[in-house]
């Protein structure tokens, strides 16, 4: 297929995807009449429009794929060491991030299949011409060049090669593989709710916990575009990815409840017991008072009454209440502090609408909007919020060594 046949298939498409040198880019399909648009939901469809994707084969991926973003944990030792996770309250995903670059030896390369760069985080000069000098330029479309030189705004680079091949060797077809690939990293463009945090150490997918849990919430948006029986093929691509993606299905098991608000320096015995006690919730156990006792309380939102909120509880929400917090329905119990506990899930049913969700989970959808309003805030660092993502970053870890082929 010539260069000049291969345009008129990305012009078929509805968003700007320019082949930047992959040969293996005429095995995949963009035309509009393509089902890749059609179960993504409108707010995703209207990222995907203003966000150009570029086609780039295996070499160019290789420089284009941070460093620091090219490592993950090694699926048979975390599995060992994530083993102790129920019976060892000492272990901590801090300890095992610390471990894995010495006695652990917990990490090895991940072979990236795609990329979302954010308008703060766009490649450096002497990148961007190691890219085009690994290009065919035999496949290569004629504005794509242009394109790319004219960076800087958000972007995806997707990998054909390394999609077909993966494809193949889980037995799925590519187009499948493709449209997997290009969810996940729209879902790291709609969770993108801070872009100044890419090129600042307080990002938090320089951890482990938040690499986890950014990669888990975009496998969960992934996931929800899809139903039977291409979904249980889905699952089989996520189950062959790094652990740190693997947990999206657990984020709808662990209660959900609202972030604890700033707590400031805080006594190690103090974070201690906060730390405890999430492990505890994570774990299925009810809810514990000093959980809430630093929520902060915020004005209710704008509901017509106090009593239509209080229909909506009685009819709705006590067993939600008595099964994931352990509250027995009291409307003794003040009006705002019981409103600030149930938002998140009211913000989680919301998103998942907004999202066009074939699977509306609450708590999983909760989760996800707590994540993007967490880094909106620029990821404060407080143990308030820190340990919360800790804790539930290791719950993710835990399940996903269940979920490998």
């Amino acid at each position: 297929m010539n260069a000049a046949k291969e345009s008129l298939i990305w012009r078929r498409a509805p968003a700007r995807i320019y082949n930047l040198g992959s040969p293996a880019a005429g095995k995949l399909r963009f035309g509009h009449e393509e089902r890749l648009w059609a179960q993504m939901g409108e707010k995703m469809r209207q990222t995907a429009l203003k966000i150009p994707v570029f086609l780039v084969n295996d070499k160019q991926m290789d420089v284009l794929y941070p460093p620091r973003m090219q490592k993950c944990l090694d699926n048979q030792k975390a599995r060992e060491m994530l083993s102790k996770y129920e019976k060892d309250d000492d272990l901590t995903i801090d300890w095992l991030e610390k471990k894995a670059p010495g006695d652990f030896s917990g990490y090895t390369i991940f072979v990236a299949v795609g990329l979302y760069v954010s308008c703060s985080s766009v490649a450096p000069s002497p990148v961007v011409e190691e890219v085009l000098v690994r290009a065919d330029r035999d496949c290569m479309d004629a504005q794509a060049e242009k394109s790319f030189r004219d960076l800087p705004r958000p972007h995806i680079y997707l990998c054909p090669e390394r999609i077909v091949e993966a494809a193949h060797e889980l037995g799925v077809e590519p187009q499948l593989y493709l449209e997997t690939a290009y969810y996940h990293e729209l879902a790291h463009a709609l969770m993108d709710s801070n872009p100044a945090l890419k090129c600042s150490n307080d990002d938090p997918y320089l951890t482990l916990w938040g690499r986890t849990i950014e990669e888990s919430a975009a496998n969960w948006i992934t996931y929800t575009r899809f139903q039977e029986p291409d979904v249980y093929l889905v699952q089989k691509i996520m189950a062959s990815q790094p652990l740190e993606y693997r947990g999206y299905l657990a984020l709808g098991e662990a209660p959900l409840y609202p972030l604890p608000a700033d707590v400031g320096p805080s006594p190690a015995e103090f974070r201690r017991e906060l730390r405890k006690q999430f492990r505890s919730v994570m774990q299925g156990e009810s809810v514990r008072p000093m959980l809430f006792s630093k929520v902060s309380v915020q004005g209710p939102p704008d509901y017509a009454s106090w009593e239509a909120v209080q229909k909506i509880i009685q009819t709705l929400l006590t067993p939600v209440l008595l099964a994931h917090f352990g509250i027995k329905l009291d409307l003794r119990y003040p009006e705002q502090k019981l409103i600030r506990l149930m938002m998140p899930y009211f913000q989680g049913m919301n998103l998942a609408g907004e999202m066009g969700a074939q699977v509306p989970n609450r708590t999983a959808w909760g989760r996800v909007f707590q994540w993007i309003e967490y880094k909106r805030k620029g990821a404060p660092c407080d143990p308030g919020y820190v340990i919360y993502w800790e804790e539930l970053a290791l719950f993710l870890l835990a399940s996903s060594v269940k979920t490998s082929l």
